[in-house]
């Protein structure tokens, strides 16, 4: 019974040789962390700290620190330092396995009828050796940060795919068993009671793995691809030289305005813009959508010369306004299909002078016009705009122009380039207003010489800057 033992003992032992020896000569991977950030991505760099202790109890980490150093010592800069070709060239000097990218990004997806931008992390791992991705996998934060649990997934399923299991044990066979002893006399029999029965391990459930963030499935393109933004506000400046002329038919001079100073020094203007659109909100892109309002407000102060001998100038205070109504037309079904919107509303301009012999002035009047956006790529766009008021009420020291006026009216018009960054919009854009009135009988203007069915225009030409949000 002893032999038996013994050489049941030596078969074990001969076995496990094999097995120890494997796990002995496996290779521990030599990895680092590369985090990166995406477009309106979380930056990630900070928060490795949670992730490194994890990855470090299977495999050898590099810091970022040095994998950077090295980068610089190549002379590889910028978003080069995560490119395939870059990482396997660090690598090599670093004599690293594996690099493990870590990409911060976001996205905006559909949360019932509103859009929530959602961040997460874009975790990918490739082996150097031969510069293919052996894991893909995206990962969702809370907020803009990486919790412990997000982490400590990312490392199970790293580790998962970086590191082989161990190859299985050879078999070796089984050595003969020693010649048998010499014949003696049996010992008498003796039963022995048998061997209790193994009692059954339990076996824990593995947990249920952790769900992955899988974006919906984007809308038809036949609805979707027609939305546009619900709010545009904007703030700028807009610098404008005014061009105001009197005239008649008779020999006399024509009467013209000149602001203080230089010619070519334009008068500065506060702007605000708005429009809004707030069936828009949480929309799919359908027609209702496009009903909206908008408005528009100008202010400024600018001192006017009414007299060189001795110089006297007079401070004006100019106030406009206009608002009303706007339906927006997109043409057809893509992210850059050009869009349309007719407007109709009222507008007032006021330019006071209360001294001088050219006078002060303020319009208003409905006006009906439009504005076309044409998207060259998503994020620049051409826009070119104009409106008609066929009917202009003049006000002010104007009236001393004539009994009454005729045919009066002003148009406007618009255009330039506007640049798009997310949220962010900002436009350079070239504006012109030209106003024009007909007045009956004879004047009667202060200090200058009068005149006989006049004729009165006024014209604002300029250019505006202007940086807004868009939801």
């Amino acid at each position: 019974m002893k032999a038996f033992v013994t050489r049941i003992c030596l078969v074990m032992v001969v076995l496990s040789l094999p097995v120890v020896a494997a796990a002995q000569s496996a290779p521990s991977p030599v990895v680092t962390l590369i985090p990166t950030k995406g477009r309106g991505g979380p930056r990630l760099d900070r928060q490795m700290k949670l992730l490194e202790p994890a990855i470090k109890e299977q495999a050898a980490v590099v810091s970022y620190r040095l994998y950077r150093k090295t980068a610089k010592k190549l002379r590889i800069r910028g978003r080069k330092i995560a490119s395939i070709e870059s990482v396997r060239t660090i690598g090599r000097e670093l004599n690293l396995t594996h690099a493990i990218i870590i990409e911060g990004k976001a996205e905006r997806v559909r949360v019932g009828k509103r859009r929530k931008k959602v961040y997460s992390a874009m975790v990918t791992v490739v082996a150097l050796d031969t510069g293919e991705n052996v894991f893909t996998q995206n990962y969702v934060l809370k907020g803009r940060k990486l919790t412990a649990n997000v982490a400590s997934q990312i490392a199970q399923d790293v580790l998962m795919n970086m590191v082989p299991p161990p190859p299985p044990p050879e078999p070796v066979a089984e050595p003969e068993p020693p010649p048998p002893p010499p014949a003696a006399e049996p010992p008498p029999v003796v039963e022995e009671p048998p061997p209790p029965e193994p009692e059954p391990i339990a076996i824990a459930p593995l947990p249920e793995p952790k769900p992955v963030f899988e974006p919906p499935p984007p809308p038809k393109k036949s609805i979707r691809a027609k939305w546009r933004p619900a709010l545009h506000f904007r703030l700028g400046a807009i610098g404008s030289f005014r061009h105001g002329r009197i005239r008649d038919k008779t020999p006399t001079e024509a009467l013209t305005y000149e602001p203080s100073g230089s010619l070519l020094k334009p008068s500065p203007m506060a702007l605000a813009q708005l429009e809004f659109f707030p069936l828009a909100f949480g929309g799919n892109g359908s027609w209702y959508e496009g009903l909206g309002i908008d408005g528009e407000g100008i202010y400024t102060k600018t001192v006017t010369q009414i007299a060189s001998n001795p110089k006297t100038e007079v401070k004006s205070t100019i106030v406009g306004a206009n608002g009303g109504l706007v339906y927006r037309l997109v043409l057809w079904n893509s992210k850059t299909a050009a869009d349309f919107k007719l407007r109709a509303g009222y507008g007032i301009f006021r330019f006071p002078l209360a001294k001088g012999s050219f006078p002060g002035v303020r319009y208003s009047g409905i006006y009906a016009g439009g504005t076309f956006t044409l998207p060259i790529v998503e994020s620049l766009q051409i826009v070119v705009s104009g409106r008609y008021e066929p009917k202009v009420t003049l006000e002010g020291r104007i009236k001393n122009l004539g009994s009454s006026s005729k045919s009066a009216y002003a148009w406007h018009a618009e255009g330039g380039l506007r640049l798009i960054f997310d949220m962010i919009e900002v436009g350079l854009l070239g504006r012109y207003d030209h106003y024009f009135a007909r007045y009956k009988d004879q004047s009667t203007l202060d200090y200058t010489s009068q005149y006989l069915n006049a004729a009165f225009q006024d014209a604002y030409t300029g250019a505006l800057l202007t940086v807004g949000i868009q939801l």
